[in-house]
């Protein structure tokens, strides 16, 4: 205890020493009691307690070190026993017990908690200290208390690395657990802002139930209906030629996009023939586009019952199921989905089997056309012979009659000789 307390009164006698030195004096002094003890300008100041521990403040820098006799910066602190978990290096403290602390831990290098009220602390892991097991995960941790330095909490990288509930992060920022901001407090949970039913402004990045769950992106406006939810921009001085606002892709393969030509917008889902194999005529055609039902009908959830007309998922499936995603046994939150936009091959096959019996049906009716024309040339033909032949006809009885005028003529005039 007495070596403790001449440590403490030699410290704080060091730091006066400390100021004397720097002051441009030729010669400082410490006194221990009502003995004084002059300091040379050749020397340091160096305290020895009873175990040999130094303290030191450098004559040419005013250099402080305690338990080390050569300091390399203005307050250098050196624990040089073996260290044991929890033992405090350095305390800063302040009525109503608030603490800064270093402290050592036998596995993992030095602590720095911040502590108030002994519930959360900060840790510094190990920096290539060879009297410590190597840490691969090395830099600042502030967290809940945990023996571990590399739990959760919040990790600062020696690399610059920031983790947030993981302890080795592996980007400028790596957040375990997902990522949120609501507009108003309390925020509330994140199923309501997934399925649109909460009432506050909210975002979330990342699992809505833990590790386990799909990444995901949850975006939920509650203010006026004008304003959108999610922005996609693209910067004009970019140029206004084809620019992506976004791309979607499943294990390193781009299967769709959203672009932009500077003035619309395009949305595009892959296609390109090189990623495809197996290629022929499809089955489907104009016979399966006619059994497929058009309705009219209105939302439930529409209050305004205004009329919609398009399909109805599970009818669709029958006939064309490539158009339906199969959804779940709750239509609110796992809807069965149709993507009208995969309609358009049958649609297209539709109308090349149309075009193509509109194609043989011209053709049939050219050659109709034709043989009406061939007919009725005939029939005129006909006609002209048929009026030949009856002005033939004609002129036969006329001269068949002028016969039997003369044949009577004559008779007669035998007779009456």
């Amino acid at each position: 205890m007495k070596a403790k307390q001449l440590l403490r009164t030699t410290v704080a006698s060091s730091l006066f020493a400390a100021g004397l030195v720097t002051s441009s004096a030729v010669f400082a002094q410490v006194k221990i009691g009502s003995n004084p003890t002059t300091i040379g300008t050749n020397e340091n100041l160096e305290v020895e307690d009873a175990s040999g521990t130094k303290t030191v403040i450098t004559k040419d820098k005013g250099f402080v070190g305690i338990g080390t006799s050569t300091p390399i910066s203005r307050l250098h602190v050196h624990e040089s026993i073996p260290p044991v978990f929890g033992s405090t290096i350095a305390a800063f403290t302040r009525p109503g017990n608030k603490f800064f602390l270093f402290e050592t831990t036998a596995t993992n290098g030095g602590y720095n908690p911040l502590v108030k009220d002994g519930d959360s602390h900060m840790i510094f892991s190990t920096d290539g200290d060879p009297a410590i097991a190597a840490e691969p995960n090395n830099g600042l941790v502030i967290a809940p208390w945990s023996l571990n330095p590399a739990g959760t909490g919040l990790k600062i990288m020696e690399n610059g690395f920031v983790g947030v509930g993981t302890p080795a992060p592996t980007s400028k920022f790596s957040v375990f657990g997902g990522v949120s901001y609501f507009g108003i407090d309390p925020a509330p949970n994140f199923t309501g802002i997934v399925i649109g039913t909460s009432a506050k402004d909210g975002i979330g990045l990342g699992a809505q139930n833990g590790a386990a769950s799909d990444g995901a992106i949850y975006v939920q406006r509650s203010g006026a209906a004008n304003y959108s939810p999610l922005y996609l921009s693209r910067n004009a001085a970019l140029g206004s030629g084809p620019g992506l606002l976004t791309a979607y892709s499943v294990s390193g393969i781009n299967v769709g996009t959203i672009s932009t030509n500077g003035t619309t917008t395009s949305y595009n889902t892959t296609s390109d023939v090189r990623l495809k194999e197996n290629i022929k005529a499809t089955h489907y055609g104009l016979s399966d586009l006619m059994q497929i039902k058009v309705a009219d009908y209105n939302y439930r959830t529409d209050k305004a019952k205004k009329p919609t007309t398009g399909f109805l998922a599970q009818e669709l499936y029958k006939i064309f199921p490539e158009a339906v995603t199969v959804g779940g046994e709750n239509a609110k939150t796992d809807p069965w989905t149709v993507d009208y936009g995969k309609l358009t091959p049958l649609l297209v096959k539709a109308v090349q089997e149309q075009q193509a019996l509109i194609n043989m049906l011209k053709a049939e009716n050219d050659q109709f056309k034709k043989q009406v024309a061939e007919i009725i040339a005939v029939n005129d033909t006909l006609g002209k012979q048929v009026n030949t032949m009856e002005t033939l006809a004609a002129r036969l009885e006329l001269m068949e009659a002028k016969l039997q005028v003369s044949s009577v003529g004559q008779g007669v005039s035998s007779t009456g000789k």
